[in-house]
């Protein structure tokens, strides 16, 4: 495997990333006909119980402006052909716009996953693996049986590899980001929502293979973790403007179904129950209250970390209710840990981004000269 190689995958990658109709979903589904195809908004889901089912689960662009596409897409008969959509109960945005779309849709099943932070952590699971229980019948048409969960113990390891594969592309741009631009680093990441785990790892892995013998002169830049919503996509050319303010963007923090870790504590031998668990783990650190803000201060410490990142720059659209930057808590909490933080909006509409580039290049500026050395 070529570095020429590596550039044709990244851009095979980008076409599924922008494909007009998710041509690489229609694809699949054409070629397993039958097969489970569910999508789901925001990124945390429970992708493992599709898999297992035969099926394909579909990351949709998310963000308030993202779930009114989508509503048009689904007035215009222009979606692609889902069995059905489920999101959990925390994505007030989502439940607004729920209601609607049976008197829009056909034969769409739309479930809303709730998600209960208010009970104690095994009341909570208990709960949790019900409404998993239920999702699971319903994409088989009948009660998991034992073969179901021989799979779904594949589906959570094969899950499980491809988050390593992502961690690991995220950590290898943080070394060495001219062996693996942005354009390819954020398609390797958002194909991943798209195409079978399967598949998108034997891609990612290719790719990785030929980028790691690219011979580049290093350049002096400042890793950064770029955070934004779990359910918003920040655009590639946003992310560019704000490296050209010197830094190099790494771990887009856009898809933490695809990138968190599990809880160390594992729960194997039920696999919906382990799932349950990963799943309210995940929820957590999107909550309100004190323990949503010392969950996600705990997880955003960790890839700060793990990227050997100097700063985390939240990048929220304008549009969206709940800007994570934008919490004082939060903002205390990540203070206490020695991580400076900056919270930026930008307009979904016009793509001018020069005001963002001017907030980000004067924070930059604000951490004084060390931050940018090695």
């Amino acid at each position: 495997m070529s570095a020429d190689d590596a550039a044709v995958i990244a851009a095979t990658l980008k076409n599924v990333c922008e494909g007009s109709g998710l041509v690489a979903v229609r694809a699949w589904s054409y070629g397993h006909q039958g097969a489970p195809v569910v999508g789901y908004f925001p990124s945390c889901a429970p992708r493992e119980l599709v898999y297992a089912a035969g099926g394909l689960s579909v990351g949709l662009k998310g963000g308030c402006r993202s779930l009114q596409d989508f509503m048009a897409s689904a007035r215009q008969d222009t979606l692609p052909p889902l069995s059905g959509i489920f999101f959990p109960s925390f994505c007030d945005e989502a439940g607004e716009l729920s209601g609607m779309w049976d008197s829009i849709t056909t034969g769409l099943w739309v479930r809303r996953l709730q998600i209960p932070l208010d009970l104690s952590p095994e009341a909570a699971i208990a709960s949790l693996r019900d409404e998993l229980l239920a999702l699971a019948a319903l994409m088989l048409g009948h009660k998991p049986d034992e073969p179901y969960y021989d799979k779904l113990r594949e589906a959570i390891a094969l899950t499980g590899t491809q988050r390593e594969l992502l961690e690991s592309l995220g950590k290898a741009r943080s070394a060495a980001p001219w062996k693996i631009p942005l354009d390819e680093y954020c398609s390797m990441e958002r194909s991943a929502l798209l195409l079978h785990p399967a598949h998108h790892m034997k891609l990612a892995q290719e790719y990785f293979r030929g980028a790691m013998k690219r011979e580049k002169q290093a350049y002096e830049s400042a890793p950064f973790t770029i955070v934004s919503p779990s359910c918003a996509v920040t655009p590639v050319d946003l992310l560019r403007a704000i490296e050209e303010e010197g830094c190099t963007i790494v771990a887009c923090d856009l898809f933490p179904g695809l990138l968190q870790k599990k809880p160390s504590h594992s729960r194997e031998d039920d696999p919906l129950e382990f799932i349950a668990e990963c799943l309210l783990h995940l929820c957590c650190t999107a909550s309100q209250g004190k323990d949503g803000i010392a969950a996600r201060c705990a997880y955003l410490t960790e890839q700060v970390m793990l990227y050997d990142a100097r700063a985390l720059l939240f990048i929220t659209p304008a549009s969206c209710k709940h800007a994570p930057g934008d919490d004082p808590h939060l903002q205390k909490a990540l203070e206490s840990e020695g991580i400076p933080s900056i919270s930026i909006h930008f307009g979904e509409e016009d793509g001018d981004y020069r005001k963002v580039k001017e907030q980000a290049g004067a924070f930059i500026n604000s951490l004084g000269r060390s931050l940018a050395e090695p």
